[in-house]
């Protein structure tokens, strides 16, 4: 479970939240023994294991801003940038999967907000598709925004 993200933990916790909404898609392939499918990096060990696939990462925040409002007080907003990264053997997969993620954000959005995280917004993507020896691995990223408000 996610909590409100502080001042010391602006990073880290923006990371956990994004990251307990994300938990919560089902896997598409409805594998059994329930195998770890969503990870903060991609894990290379599985990178030419077909099975592993389809794969959800969250990168770490990078900060790409900081902004000081002064509207009869000192606010100072710190803007971070969150990549999802969807991987899948199947190019039709990653539509639905994107959806998937943007709804969870969606939906959450308020919780979010209750965690301090604020302005969140989906500013960029791309794809990709990956040659591997014996696999092609199509790759969607998805680039979100968020602020936070230093007290």
């Amino acid at each position: 479970m996610a909590s409100a993200v502080t001042d010391s933990t602006i990073f880290s916790g923006v990371w956990q939240n994004i990251f307990a909404l994300i938990d919560a898609i089902a896997d598409p392939e409805s594998r059994t023994g329930s195998p770890k499918w969503k990870f903060a990096g991609f894990p290379t060990d599985k990178v030419d294991d077909s099975t592993a696939y389809p794969v959800i990462t969250i990168d770490n925040p990078t900060p790409s801003g900081m902004d000081l409002h002064n509207l009869g007080q000192n606010i100072s907003t710190i803007t971070v940038n969150i990549v999802i990264d969807i991987f899948s053997l199947k190019a039709s997969q990653l539509d639905s999967l994107s959806d998937s993620v943007i709804d969870a954000i969606e939906t959450g959005r308020g919780t979010l907000f209750t965690n301090k995280i604020t302005n969140i917004r989906l500013v960029g993507g791309s794809y990709q598709a990956i040659e591997r020896s014996a696999i092609k691995v199509h790759n969607k990223q998805l680039t979100y925004e968020v602020e936070y408000d230093l007290t």
